[in-house]
């Protein structure tokens, strides 16, 4: 992920293995590669968009046209309707497997995500709950466990799980160093973020965890930070 630009509302990051670096001509009728760009870069968007010969390209705010099929960018949903002025919330979008922090209008910060693997077979769907929450409670490392109840599942448990935010029952924000395919659908229901990311997270919602503490609890004068999670 990466903090927003000043003035940039919006970012992208390439999920494709091989993706490349694009310039558009003035008539906008012909694309030419420039050079390549590494998987999970992170860059601004200006919010440009063309398309040549039927091909989506975003322009970045470092001049270069990103093709729309090699990656995605942020696109916050509506904030919360009780927010308060410059408040903190995380907007998770499922479409687009993002994250935003932001205060109030403002983005802070964006990352890729890996939400729940999302199947029409009941006994396999692990869709990522949607609705408006608050960060409940904050854990240093946890250890994550799931008995194998569902016919398809087979019980797992995973020790010292990193920066994880439960914010509804036993869904959660939490960093997964077992995998590196964020952009894609991968958990059991839980948001996954790369651990520098979900570290990022942690440490600026609330409540603030302080200094040498392992955990922390909200209150109701201490409340947690919105989470909304839509598709």
């Amino acid at each position: 992920g990466m903090d927003f630009p000043e003035g940039v509302k919006q970012l992208g990051f390439v999920t494709a293995s091989k993706a490349q670096k694009y310039e558009i001509d003035a008539e906008q009728k012909k694309a030419s590669v420039t050079g390549s760009v590494a998987r999970f870069t992170p860059v601004g968007l200006t919010g440009a968009t063309t398309s040549v010969k039927t091909i989506v390209y975003r322009q970045t705010t470092e001049g270069w046209w990103m093709k729309a099929i090699d990656g995605t960018y942020t696109e916050p949903g509506s904030k919360p309707a009780d927010l308060a002025p410059g408040e903190k919330w995380i907007d998770v979008n499922l479409t687009r497997k993002t994250l935003v922090a932001l205060e109030g209008d403002k983005p802070i910060f964006g990352a890729l995500i890996s939400p729940g693997k999302k199947s029409p077979n009941k006994d396999k769907d692990h869709s990522t709950i949607q609705g408006t929450f608050r960060i409940r409670e904050k854990h240093i490392a946890v250890t994550m466990d799931g008995d194998g109840k569902l016919a398809s599942d087979l019980p797992y448990s995973i020790e010292d799980v990193p920066y994880v935010q439960y914010f509804e029952g036993s869904y959660a924000l939490h960093a997964a160093f077992w995998h590196n395919n964020f952009g894609h659908e991968m958990s059991h229901g839980c948001v996954n973020l790369s651990p520098l990311d979900a570290k990022r997270v942690f440490f600026w919602s609330e409540p603030h965890l302080p200094r040498g503490w392992h955990a922390v609890w909200a209150t109701g004068e201490n409340r947690g930070t919105i989470v909304v999670v839509h598709e």
